[in-house]
């Protein structure tokens, strides 16, 4: 289908650092670029993502340099964003922080329509603001928008992630991957993806992980995952210390923010996903994107994709005890990992495929293209 030449957005990030949301917000630009739309994208902050983007074609809204003090930056780079946004239909607001909600419902004085991406339980508020000034909202998780309808909205459509497996391959072998890492080959690999932050429920997965650990004496521990607020950094110790006072210290790999995601993910045997609640997690259709078992917090948004015994294995965090036991359960039966992993790649291959998201999202572009009113309030 050729590209509607109305379409032209604008996609907006808080800022460009590697995690999940901000990773399909420039799939998406990447995708919506190949498909022939005259797309940009913006960040508040631009972060390593913001070079990824350029190596993918993306097209981005210059923004200032980072040395200018924070304050400066922010208001600067906010700035070039409500210039840019004059000549875009729509404005796709992907992060629903305090700063880009400000900015999508600046768009609305110049007739532009605005989606909001909610993307996490935490932004549900800011949402509905959004939505009251005449927004349409996009949810990556069905309790999110069920939670939205109840109160009142009534643009709002859940519209999971997609992952693309053919593009996402290792580019280095698993003992590549784990002598970098300092762990044994030879010993089984569960990775956990997940920036350090409360939401991200680390503090949870530990026990019950260090508990499987100690049953399992050839079980270790690949964390990918950054530190990116200094406010976190009590968090990050307390994780530490939790490892080292199991005696599990050497088992464990804090390998930090890192791109090469593919050959991480391949170098494990299975995907821990810790949650208090998110969307439709990317690290999910990832690690099903290379035939990885899951076992996954049984939170909102995780049991969107995860179906307890089929594709994935869901777990209550709190409960120490069967935490422990599911991982175990994949160490010690090879069969129900290959089975539960096969699952999920089939899964990732037709229901959450990147093409099927980018279809769904750009349905979202024509209904509110062709009903510019969504940028103002009503009646106005």
């Amino acid at each position: 289908m050729a590209p509607d030449p109305r379409i032209r957005p604008l996609l907006m990030c808080e800022r460009g650092l590697r995690g999940g949301a901000q990773t399909s917000t420039v799939m998406l630009a990447e995708a919506l670029t190949r498909r022939g739309y005259d797309t940009t994208l913006t960040f508040g902050y631009p972060g390593p993502l913001a070079d990824d983007a350029r190596a993918q074609g993306v097209r981005l809204v210059p923004t200032p340099s980072e040395a200018l003090p924070r304050a400066l930056h922010a208001r600067m780079a906010w700035l070039t964003a409500y210039a840019a946004m004059a000549r875009r239909t729509p404005v796709h607001v992907n992060s629903l922080q305090s700063r880009c909600v400000a900015v999508g419902l600046a768009a609305r004085r110049f007739g532009v329509p605005v989606i909001g991406h909610l993307r996490t339980p935490a932004e549900l508020d800011n949402a509905e603001r959004l939505h009251r000034a005449g927004a349409y909202i996009i949810t990556n998780s069905s309790a999110t928008e069920r939670e939205l309808r109840r109160r009142g909205a009534t643009r709002v459509r859940f519209v999971p992630n997609g992952q693309q497996p053919d593009t996402f391959v290792p580019a280095r072998t698993r003992a590549e991957v784990l002598a970098e890492a300092g762990l044994d080959p030879e010993g089984s690999v569960a990775i956990v993806v997940a920036n350090v932050w409360p939401h991200k429920a680390l503090d949870l997965l530990l026990p019950g992980l260090l508990e499987a650990m100690a049953a399992n004496p050839g079980l270790q521990l690949l964390h990918v995952g950054a530190v990116h607020m200094e406010s976190m950094s009590g968090l990050a110790a307390s994780l530490r210390s939790l490892v080292d006072q199991a005696g599990m210290t050497r088992r464990v790999a804090w390998m930090g923010s890192r791109s090469d995601i593919a050959d991480l993910t391949a170098a494990a045997d299975m995907c821990l996903v810790p949650s208090r609640g998110e969307g439709t997690a990317r690290v999910i259709l990832e690690g099903w994107s290379l035939e990885k078992p899951v076992v996954a917090a049984d939170v909102d948004g995780l049991n969107d994709l995860v179906d307890d015994g089929e594709n994935g294995l869901l777990v209550d965090l709190h409960d120490t005890g069967a935490t422990a036991r599911a991982i175990e359960s994949l160490v010690r039966d090879p069969a129900l990992a290959q089975r539960l992993a096969k699952q999920g790649h089939e899964d990732v291959t037709t229901r959450y495929s990147h093409d099927a998201h980018v279809d769904r999202v750009l349905e979202v572009y024509r209904e509110v293209t062709a009903r510019r009113s969504f940028g103002r309030r009503a009646g106005t």
